[in-house]
């Protein structure tokens, strides 16, 4: 009796496993010296397939990028800690390869994101930043630095008016 339960179970959970991630609805902003894209809500594609080639699961920061961009960038597929990944190399036209003096940063939540874009999963309600950074394993690279990542709430209550010590507003 078990077997007759364990093959379907096991094929179940393998097929789950092999599927893409779901989507998600994130805000992507765009801060390049040139160019910056205002705080955008997005979808998440399914898939991403920048060279015809390649498939990078949407749900990444990459697909973020892909969605908050319409597609308006270029970049390789590569290796990136023995894990392949496009490396997002021009956004918007804006470009920072590696090895240039900058490069394209990825933040998720105000967080330095340090893997490839296809293995940086993002969730419902995330916030990637695509940042033009110094890449700070070339000599001699500087001029901007990391991105001020501030919040507030949307909504503030009223103010109320009070008094000092002395009876004065």
């Amino acid at each position: 009796m078990m077997p007759k339960i364990l093959g379907p179970l096991v094929v179940g959970l393998t097929l789950a496993a092999a599927s893409p991630a779901l989507a998600a609805t994130v805000t992507v902003r765009v801060e390049g010296q040139s160019q910056v894209v205002a705080p955008t809500a997005v979808t998440t594609p399914a898939t991403v397939v920048k060279d015809g080639t390649h498939a990078c699961d949407g749900a990444t920061a990459l697909g973020a990028l892909e969605a908050g961009t319409a597609g308006a960038w270029t970049g390789a597929w590569s290796s990136f800690g023995g894990v392949g990944t496009y490396t997002p190399e021009a956004i918007l036209g804006e470009s920072h390869p590696f090895g240039s003096g900058g490069y394209w940063a990825v933040y998720v939540n105000g967080l330095f994101q340090n893997v490839g874009a296809c293995q940086i999963p993002v969730h419902d309600g995330d916030r990637v930043l695509w940042y033009a950074s110094d890449d700070t394993f070339t000599p001699g690279s500087g001029g901007y630095d990391e991105p001020v990542v501030l919040s507030a709430p949307a909504i503030a209550p009223p103010a109320r008016r009070s008094r000092s010590p002395s009876g004065t507003p």
